[in-house]
């Protein structure tokens, strides 16, 4: 919700467009306006649906086709990546094509070989990314399905680059810790 959040394509209409086939993957929400005027079975001839409501639910979809960078990592879904995680990956890899790239260069290596590798060194000395989190993100993209998702799904958005965040504080850059009683 929090990442795409169309207005008007809430959990039961994602539901009734799944039923009605309508709807299979991410990316078919957002051909939901090329498909209907194909359809045999149009929107505008089921209940509720005027053509209004329908004008409405098209307009809020082509506004999410921009998104930023996080919000396109948080919404695909990867396993232990929520909204911090999803921050911290697009300030690291700042563009769709870094982090597709990266990412599907260490999902093809082999166990054995990802230890070895020092871009998966890299990768897992990332603040706030560790082992587990790198290993989820690999394992999200080696599945076939998954990859295939995210392709199709980047080909109807447009994906803005990470903003580099900058700090001039005296504190930018350092850890604080705390000992003892506060």
């Amino acid at each position: 919700k929090d990442a795409f959040d169309i207005v008007g394509l809430g959990k039961k209409q994602i539901e009734n467009f799944f039923l009605e086939g309508r709807i299979q993957s991410f990316s078919d929400i957002f051909n939901l306006e090329r498909n209907e005027k194909y359809s045999d079975n149009p929107l505008s001839g089921k209940a509720g649906w005027g053509e209004k409501s329908i004008d409405n639910l098209f307009a809020a979809i082509n506004k999410k086709r921009d998104i930023s960078l996080e919000k396109f990592i948080y919404a695909i879904g990867i396993r232990h990546v929520g909204e911090t995680t999803s921050k911290i990956l697009a300030q690291h890899f700042m563009s769709y094509h870094n982090f597709s790239k990266k990412i599907s260069e260490l999902s093809i290596l082999s166990e054995g070989n990802l230890s070895r590798n020092q871009d998966y060194q890299d990768f897992v000395a990332i603040d706030g990314i560790g082992e587990k989190m790198a290993e989820a993100v690999l394992d999200y993209f080696r599945d076939e399905r998954n990859s295939r998702m995210v392709f199709e799904l980047e080909k109807e958005l447009r994906i803005a680059d990470a903003i580099r965040l900058h700090s001039d504080s005296l504190l930018s850059g350092k850890s604080i810790i705390f000992t003892g009683t506060l």
